[in-house]
C-alpha cells in the first residue's frame, strides 16, 4: 500500500510529507520503507477548500479522515474510543 500511495495519489496535495520519504516508499525492499510510511501516516495533512484538515489513517485499508467533521458516534465507531 505505501508504494501505491506514492504512485496513485497526488501527494502534492498534502503538507508534511518529506520528499525523501516518498523516494524511499518507491522501493518496498528499502530498509527504511516502513519507517518512512509511519512518518507519512503521522505527518501528512490535506487541507480542503473549506480549510478542513484531512489525515491518513491505516487500519487494514487506508482512509483519509477529518475527525472534526465526524459526529461523536462516528468518531467512536471509527476509532473505537471516545473523543477527548
Amino acid at each position: 500500500m505505501p508504494r501505491d500511495f506514492t504512485t496513485c495519489i497526488n501527494t502534492s496535495k498534502f503538507i508534511g510529507i518529506r520528499l525523501s520519504d516518498l523516494k524511499i516508499l518507491q522501493d518496498p525492499e528499502h530498509e527504511e520503507y516502513y519507517d518512512a510510511w509511519t512518518d507519512v501516516l503521522d505527518k501528512a495533512v490535506h487541507i480542503d477548500e473549506s480549510l478542513n484538515k484531512w489525515r491518513l489513517w491505516q487500519d487494514g485499508d487506508l482512509w483519509m479522515v477529518c475527525p472534526e467533521l465526524m459526529s461523536d458516534d462516528d468518531y467512536y465507531n471509527f476509532y473505537g474510543e471516545e473523543r477527548i
